[in-house]
């Protein structure tokens, strides 16, 4: 199997409009204002939850073009990349956390904890950058 590499351009693209999005948030919003604004969070935390899926599709996608081992959760996304050094160590760990802070997103709802959402909107970005950077040299055989 090869790359797909017009799906994974799609997927850089988009991943490229949440980072846009959530820099904007970030730029408009305080801590103050999410904790103490319901439409706030729910518009923060939808944005993370997309960006985060967008990162492991993409991860997926790599796994797949480069014919690795199937993950069977998003957690082992970064976990198959790293075992085969397509990312770095520092990478999957934080790809790892955003795995499960996604699914606590999506399926354990009712726990959310506010101020790790608060902490992974203002880590996000600057790990979206470190992502699209591997992902660039990566593509082209660094």
């Amino acid at each position: 199997m090869t790359l797909d590499k017009d799906n994974l351009a799609l997927q850089v693209n988009q991943l490229k409009k949440y980072l846009k999005q959530l820099l904007v948030l970030k730029g408009k919003y305080s801590k103050e204002d999410f904790m103490e604004n319901w439409e706030i969070e729910d518009q923060v935390s939808r944005k993370l939850q997309v960006a985060a899926e967008c990162i492991l599709d993409t991860g997926d996608l790599l796994i797949n073009g480069f014919d690795l081992q199937k993950p069977e959760t998003y957690a082992d996304i970064p976990r198959v990349l790293r075992k085969n050094r397509k990312i770095s160590e520092e990478l999957a760990e934080y790809m790892t956390k955003l795995a499960k802070f996604r699914n606590v997103l999506v399926h354990d709802y009712l726990y959310i904890n506010k101020n790790e959402v608060f902490s992974q909107f203002e880590a996000l970005p600057e790990n979206i950058r470190r992502f699209l950077q591997e992902i660039k040299n990566l593509s082209q055989g660094r």
